[in-house]
């Protein structure tokens, strides 16, 4: 069921990703906590414990969010490429990339404006 659910992730770059976004939000955290004492304290071994569990199940989290995100991005960049090459091939805009299109009127354009 699951069998190619969790292929072609790349763990590294998603662990960095994620080691960043948990640090981010201790850091946070931390700073609140030293501007409002009252609403986000930290005074206590239980409190900084409970946060260091907090922290690893985030960043347990994203590393997972990350890994297929990054996935998804990667496939489509993918089948984005693969369909340019195909129009490149058939000659529709392949030599036109990044060129002026000579089927505009530029009067036309001027016109409008």
């Amino acid at each position: 069921m699951f069998r190619g659910f969790f292929r072609d992730l790349r763990w590294g770059p998603a662990f960095r990703r994620s080691l960043w976004f948990t640090v981010l939000w201790v850091v946070l955290v931390y700073i609140l906590s030293r501007v409002f004492p009252k609403s986000f304290s930290l005074h206590g071994a239980a409190q900084i414990f409970i946060l260091a569990v907090y922290a690893v199940l985030f960043f347990l989290l994203y590393a997972v969010l990350f890994a297929f995100s990054e996935r998804r991005r990667r496939e489509q960049t993918h089948k984005r490429n693969r369909k340019d090459l195909k129009e490149g091939e058939e000659g529709v805009n392949g030599s036109l990339k990044g060129r002026f299109n000579p089927n505009t009127s530029r009067r036309k354009a001027r016109r409008r404006r």
